[in-house]
């Protein structure tokens, strides 16, 4: 089962500082070959993270990269994948983010 993250509520067209997740398997940093991070409002428009447009991989986990959030307001509900260099895929974390207008 994925963990439950909120993000703290963010203004449209202002910059989210990033935000780190990591974890272990074995007590060990997860070797994460690839993630992505999938925002849908209730209007179902979609924004995708991946490697290089918005997210970035680090040992043992993924950033959310510092950006500007120019998203339409909404509450977004959003879900993580991840795959391991061995090949299995996970869904890591889930939970939603409220964006609100200036």
């Amino acid at each position: 089962m994925s963990a439950v993250y909120n993000f703290p509520n963010h203004i449209s067209g202002t910059t989210f500082n990033g935000a780190l997740f990591t974890f272990e398997i074995n007590v060990a940093p997860a070797d994460v070959a690839d993630a992505s991070m999938t925002f849908t409002n209730p209007l179902k428009s979609e924004k995708i993270l991946t490697p290089g447009a918005g997210l970035t991989l680090v040992p043992g986990g993924f950033e959310v990269d510092a950006q500007v959030i120019d998203w339409d307001p909404s509450t977004y509900i959003y879900k993580n994948s991840i795959t391991l260099v061995n090949g299995y895929k996970k869904e890591y974390v889930r939970g939603k983010w409220k964006i609100t207008s200036r």
